[in-house]
């Protein structure tokens, strides 16, 4: 216990320093080598703080007040960084300034002439310009919000930075009434895949993060049916509750109900919208990047849409056996979101953010040393800025994966082999 503070305090000032490196260096994407080697060296001084975590087994006020302190400064370190890793918080502010205007953002497309009275110069960073929104009401309404307050990149920041943050407060408030040491909040407030992908670059998941902490909280004190509504709230921001569905339908029918009446309720303007599948279809059916099951299957079975099919299904089925298997939600969805970030055709870092909270309370090395794993996939940007071209380099998904697999397999091995 008493080497765990000054331990910390340098483990804080040696992140804090290379934070500072980053920063420095401005534009992540003209210097992503630079960019990766740094994030390798903060990544292994946090890995050797959650190891220094996971050992104290007394917790005091003061040493979690620097776990928040800490994770506040690391993010208000990045967050005047301009985002250049990715350019989706530029889709945002358009689609908070197109409703803003009056405009539903699921109707038209940036690039479509009745819109080009709203351009500004962050119009240019539109990614897909030529596909309407593929972002749910609840986070259409953010963005709207971010944009009432002020039409920048930085306020845009701001709003997700904020449900960030209270992310960090949840874990230090909840994870004690799940059994779980409040220290162990570290490991997302000061994961540098967080405070990299949130403050530096402004992704907007840490909303529908919040709501899903939320609706695992409610349903573990037995408040089910508020539960529910915030897990709808959750895939109104970003779909990925959905995942939910085969634990309702196993579990608790009737609140599926519910869930779905919310989901249609809360998304009416959305889903009622004849302009709101263009986006979402293309995004289902075209968009892959950084696979590992779905490139497989797409490599074996030669066709992409068949290779999308299969792995829906197996993630379906996955649902269905953890749901039989299991009345705990949390339990569900940690093995859900981890088996999706397996089978899904795009896995973005970012995606993470939706594993990473629930680490603190079912802990994995192997999954937390992915999450900094992932990464690599940033050494697509090394080739695009020299000559243009979009492709991750061979060894990276070997070296991103390898480690990840070999361990399922052990782990199944062992399973086989008990009596």
């Amino acid at each position: 216990m008493r080497p765990l503070f000054p331990l910390l305090s340098i483990g804080f000032l040696l992140l804090e320093a290379l934070f500072l490196l980053m920063v420095r260096l401005q534009d992540l994407r003209q210097h992503a080598a630079a960019f990766l080697v740094l994030f390798g060296a903060v990544f292994a001084v946090y890995l050797g703080l959650v190891w220094l975590v996971r050992r104290t087994a007394v917790s005091r006020p003061w040493l979690l007040w620097g776990i928040v302190l800490g994770g506040v400064v690391f993010r208000l370190t990045l967050v005047g960084l301009t985002p250049t890793l990715s350019n989706d918080i530029s889709r945002y502010l358009w689609d908070g300034r197109v409703q803003q205007a009056g405009v539903n953002p699921y109707r038209f497309a940036p690039d479509d002439p009745a819109l080009a009275h709203l351009r500004t110069d962050d119009w240019q960073w539109i990614n897909h310009k030529d596909i309407p929104t593929i972002y749910p009401p609840v986070m259409q309404l953010a963005f709207r919000m971010g944009v009432a307050l002020a039409p920048t990149l930085l306020m845009q920041k701001l709003v997700f930075l904020l449900f960030d943050l209270a992310v960090v407060m949840f874990l230090v408030w909840q994870l004690p009434r799940w059994g779980v040491s409040p220290l162990m909040s570290l490991v997302y407030a000061w994961h540098p895949l967080v405070v990299v992908e949130v403050a530096g670059s402004g992704h907007n998941d840490p909303l529908g993060v919040w709501w899903m902490l939320v609706g695992l909280a409610l349903w573990s004190s037995r408040r089910r049916l508020i539960g529910t509504a915030a897990f709808a709230l959750a895939f109104l921001s970003k779909l990925t509750t959905a995942l939910l569905w085969p634990f309702y339908w196993v579990r608790a029918r009737r609140l599926l109900l519910v869930f779905l009446a919310a989901i249609a309720l809360a998304g009416l303007w959305c889903w009622c919208s004849p302009y709101v599948t263009p986006g979402f279809r293309h995004y289902a059916g075209r968009w892959e990047f950084n696979s590992s099951v779905y490139a497989l299957l797409q490599s074996a079975l030669g066709v992409p849409l068949l290779a999308r099919l299969v792995c829906g299904l197996l993630v379906l089925a996955a649902g269905v056996f953890m749901a039989r298997k299991t009345d705990d939600p949390t339990r569900y969805t940690v093995v859900m979101i981890q088996a999706a970030i397996l089978a899904a055709p795009v896995l973005e870092p970012w995606y993470l953010l939706w594993l990473i909270p629930l680490l603190c309370l079912r802990f994995s090395w192997m999954w937390l040393g992915f999450s900094g794993l992932v990464m690599l996939s940033y050494t697509v940007l090394i080739r695009y800025v020299s000559d243009g071209i979009w492709r991750i380099p061979a060894w990276v998904p070997w070296v991103e994966y390898g480690p990840l697999y070999a361990w399922l397999l052990w782990r199944a091995g062992r399973r086989g082999q008990t009596p």
